[in-house]
């Protein structure tokens, strides 16, 4: 069983709909099945890198904390997040109120 949490993001992958075509989807075929949202091992390196950041970004959080509220720190945290893509809007999301848990903010 996967160490992932069940409240993690998944991705799904779609392609567009583009005028006068039939709709598609791309999907993953694994154990004779196939799945839309991304496979099991994409989604454990995903949420590995998410707790990790977290991890790291304690205690970039707290030295920041020290300097203005809890909040503001981590909205900067949060922005510098946005700003270099590392991750998606719902793993931002997520990310975030991992590390509100563990900073127990």
């Amino acid at each position: 069983m996967s160490p992932v949490p069940q409240d993690f993001p998944r991705r799904v992958r779609m392609r567009g709909v583009e005028p006068a075509t039939q709709l598609t989807t791309s999907a993953i075929r694994f154990d004779e099945m196939y799945s839309a949202a991304s496979n099991v091992d994409e989604r454990e390196e995903r949420w590995e890198l998410c707790e990790d950041l977290a991890r790291q970004l304690c205690h970039v959080a707290i030295e920041d904390a020290m300097h203005r509220s809890h909040e503001q720190a981590l909205a900067r945290l949060r922005e510098a997040l946005r700003r270099r893509s590392w991750v998606t809007a719902p793993e931002l999301n997520w990310l975030m109120h991992r590390l509100r848990s563990m900073l127990r903010w």
